[in-house]
């Protein structure tokens, strides 16, 4: 696993971007070898989830890919919080208000609130 918020400062800007597109590579190959490993697709969209992208378009298509890949999540481990609770933030961004409080309010269930 890849904790990138404390390595993120030490690099430049062209060793991060470098950084992230290997460990997504990784985690590419994680799901490719072990499609039904719900964590692979949960790393994968929590690294396209926190990538800097360059401008809006760039981010609403990364962030496009990080709901597909939490949605395969769900779909693999439905009882995962955290999941839905990512999800709905990205929905949020997308201008998904709807999804955003479905999945909220399916995450505070999972969580008993």
């Amino acid at each position: 696993m890849y904790v990138i918020g404390a390595k993120d400062n030490q690099l430049t800007n062209d060793q991060r971007v470098e950084f992230l597109e290997k460990a997504e590579a990784d985690f590419d190959k994680v799901i490719e070898l072990n499609p039904k490993f719900f964590g692979g697709y949960v790393a994968r969209a929590n690294l396209l989830k926190d990538k800097k992208y360059r401008d809006y378009s760039e981010a609403v298509f990364g962030y496009n890919r990080a709901i597909a890949d939490y949605s395969k999540a769900i779909e693999l481990y439905p009882a995962f919080a955290d999941a839905y609770r990512n999800r709905a933030n990205l929905y949020e961004k997308t201008e998904k208000k709807d999804l955003a409080k479905q999945d909220r309010k399916k995450a505070n269930e999972l969580d008993g609130k």
